[in-house]
């Protein structure tokens, strides 16, 4: 065991390592009430889902500019905002409000919290109900009319954003140093003590592990009795909140300047060392890329820890992350407000277009269902953002017949293998088309097996491709993700 307080880079587990499906079997065999989950629309909560992936797939303008602007009672700090199944738009401000916005940015209602909701962003539930954090100590679950339903009294400030699982339970922390499961009726679940104020907004791996960070440098994770199932300290405060990448891997950045990578069962994967202390939550986009910024750099990185690239912005950036993926190229755009009063979108490494606000952005965008972005300002309005959309790609090629499988990882990385296995094991071929449907590559099967490497014999882009097998006697199709 060795500690990263004592061991700069490190990453030290501690306490008792138990098997998360484990945990996930103990828990659905207590006698649980069901109850609504996160509500299915576009941006129920802060970075979207439990997961924190702050991911959409909703085209977004080219170029955007300012749709409208409203104003609040106070700045949306680092309240961000939520979208309900209608296009409402929910958010808070330093006016110790909760606002509900129409689409078209009319003021359907403001509810007094009696506390600022500066680091708290609302949650929204399948019912309707509509949750949020405050400093005055309270957890507020408000009706889709503004009417308050309950509320949930904390040992001290509320200052993290509220997360929804599957159960409907409800996870947030405060500066008591405890985080908090509430139930839908607002009843006390249970609550786990760190040593330190918590800040960092709870991030949930399949209804199954809660994990977080503690102002006194650990990172922890819960089954969902609020069991700790491991921890371990880094060297510096956790105020940011985690991610839950590809294949479940934690990604959780620290004060020390360190990002890291947890495996659900905590072991460390990879850190990296960057040039600043870490205070935002990272997104994760389809391609399995890591999406962070570092102080007034945006940070990507490939889900092994390998930087992708970075780009500088105007200002320091406090606000986390949200990515557009293209399904039809999978490039990602990332949109990200900045101190310096711009919302950037970047892509590879580009900055593709900013929209100037006037005012420190430092609440996280939010991505409708018709691609508008939703973000607060400094100034004390709620913006929307948006245009002319890309058009739509055309529809891929459509292929017929049974599925061969994929034996290697899929999305492959640009240059290495991918492998395919007809179900007839007999000799063929496998013919590679991109989205319009032309011929990249025709490669003869052998005894049912060929790879294929992206990038070795071919000038192509990152992006979808789909292959079709034919042995003579069969056929089939399925597709693949390449990604650089």
């Amino acid at each position: 065991m060795w500690d990263a307080r004592a061991e700069l880079g490190r990453f030290a587990i501690t306490g008792t390592v138990a098997c998360v499906l484990a945990a996930a079997a103990f828990v659905c065999a207590q006698s649980i009430a069901m109850a609504a989950g996160p509500q299915d629309s576009a941006w129920p909560m802060f970075h979207r889902n439990a997961k924190h992936e702050a991911r959409s797939t909703q085209p977004i303008a080219n170029s955007p500019s300012i749709l409208w602007s409203a104003p609040l009672t106070g700045a949306a700090e680092f309240s961000s905002p939520a979208i309900d199944i209608d296009g409402n738009i929910y958010v808070g401000d330093l006016g110790e409000h909760l606002n509900k916005f129409s689409p078209d940015g009319t003021l359907l209602w403001s509810f007094d919290t009696g506390g600022n909701l500066r680091r708290s962003s609302p949650a929204i539930a399948d019912d309707g109900t509509v949750y949020v954090g405050s400093a005055d100590g309270h957890l507020y679950a408000l009706h889709a009319d503004g009417s308050l339903d309950w509320t949930f009294q904390a040992g001290a400030a509320v200052k993290t954003s509220a997360t929804i699982d599957g159960e409907g339970s409800i996870y947030f922390g405060a500066d008591d140093g405890k985080v908090y499961s509430v139930s839908p009726a607002g009843a006390l679940e249970w609550s786990y003590a760190t040593g330190d104020t918590v800040r960092s907004t709870p991030a949930v791996l399949d209804d199954a592990l809660i994990a977080f960070g503690s102002n006194d440098g650990g990172i922890y994770a819960l089954d969902t009795s609020g069991a700790l199932v491991w921890n371990g300290f880094t060297g510096g405060p956790v105020k940011a909140g985690f991610s839950f990448g590809q294949g479940g891997d934690l990604i959780a950045p620290s004060q020390d300047g360190f990002l890291y990578a947890l495996s659900p069962s905590g072991s460390l994967q990879w850190s990296v060392l960057t040039n600043n202390s870490l205070r935002s939550t990272p997104a994760i986009g389809i391609t399995g890329k890591i999406y962070v910024p570092v102080d007034d750099e945006l940070h990507c990185y490939h889900d092994d820890g390998n930087l992708s690239y970075s780009v500088a912005l105007g200002g320091k950036i406090f606000a986390s992350p949200a990515v557009y993926t293209d399904l039809s190229d999978s490039t990602e755009t990332v949109v990200i407000g900045c101190e310096d009063g711009n919302v950037y979108g970047i892509r590879l490494g580009q900055i593709l277009w900013t929209v100037s606000v006037g005012a420190p952005v430092y609440s996280s965008a939010a991505i409708a269902d018709d691609g508008t972005i939703y973000f607060g300002a400094n100034d004390g309005n709620l913006y929307a953002i948006g245009g002319e959309t890309a058009d739509a790609p055309d529809s891929p090629v459509v292929l017929e017949g049974g599925a061969p499988q994929v034996l290697s990882r899929n999305p492959v990385r640009f240059g290495n293998s991918v492998s395919f296995r007809l179900p007839s094991g007999a000799d063929g071929f496998v013919s590679i088309f991109d989205t319009s449907g032309r011929l990249v590559r025709s490669l003869a099967a052998r005894e049912g097996e060929v790879s294929w490497a992206p990038g070795a014999d071919d000038a192509l882009a990152g992006g979808v491709y789909f292959f079709r097998w034919d042995d003579g006697r069969q056929s089939g199709d399925g597709r693949v993700v390449v990604v650089r």
